[in-house]
């Protein structure tokens, strides 16, 4: 039998708040409140809740509301109706406020913002990191690639050397690479973005007095390369 008492429905697994009210607010008239994601924008456009219902503070808000709206009588009723206007008149893009029957207490509708409401999930800010890519070059012009691990960032594709962007790991990385290089000069700093981070690339030109296995002539390259890499060597035409 399945259970008519709140704490009951929602110790179900699956079952959070707003489902087990409106499980039994609809077959057993019971008085329960729901805020389901229709419920949700229905809330925040009439109040012009601000901030979005991810945060704990805007989502405590919102159940405040839905609890005041919540009527004493022919709650089923109410439950059917708040869910289906979300649903069809209330939608998250082009709502029909013309059809709303509860446009004219709706604070949204009153000062046409009803597309800024929800409020949108405030993007987190990215970290940072920053490293330097070494482009040797020797004195035919040609640039050295090195293949880069099968797995892991571009993985399998051609790219600078690369180091940590402090001047003692520069230094020491162009010597194990070549004692006799020196640096020319830096190149405009590239920015590539990830899901996670942002990756600063600091393009620095190493001259290379000796020919080495792996340098190659930039109008003649036929090996994969990631987009920032492609980007420096644009710098290099």
């Amino acid at each position: 039998v399945f259970p008519d008492n709140i704490e009951q429905v929602v110790a179900l697994p699956g079952i959070g708040e707003s489902t087990a009210g409106a499980i039994l607010s609809i077959s057993h008239n019971q008085n329960h409140a729901i805020l389901d994601g229709n419920v949700k924008r229905v809330l925040s456009r009439y109040h012009q809740v601000k901030g979005h219902y991810g945060q704990a503070q805007t989502l405590k808000q919102l159940w405040v509301l839905a609890k005041q709206h919540t009527p004493n009588t022919r709650n089923n009723d109410y439950t059917q109706a708040i869910m289906d206007l979300g649903a069809t008149l209330c939608t998250r893009s082009n709502p029909d406020c013309g059809r709303c029957p509860v446009q004219q207490g709706c604070q949204a509708y009153r000062h046409n913002t009803q597309t800024e409401y929800p409020n949108p999930k405030p993007k987190k800010n990215k970290p940072s990191r920053s490293i330097a890519m070494l482009i040797y070059q020797n004195k035919q012009g040609q640039i050295y690639l090195e293949k880069r691990p099968p797995k892991g960032i571009w993985g399998g594709l051609w790219s600078f050397v690369e180091c940590e962007d402090s001047s003692q790991d520069i230094m020491r990385t162009i010597q194990q690479f070549d004692a006799s290089a020196h640096i020319n000069k830096m190149l405009k700093p590239i920015k590539h973005s990830f899901t996670h981070y942002h990756l600063i690339i600091n393009p620095i030109i190493v001259d290379c007095l000796e020919q080495a296995h792996g340098f190659q002539s930039i109008n003649q390259l036929k090996v994969g390369v990631p987009t920032p890499v492609n980007k420096i060597l644009a710098q290099l035409d």
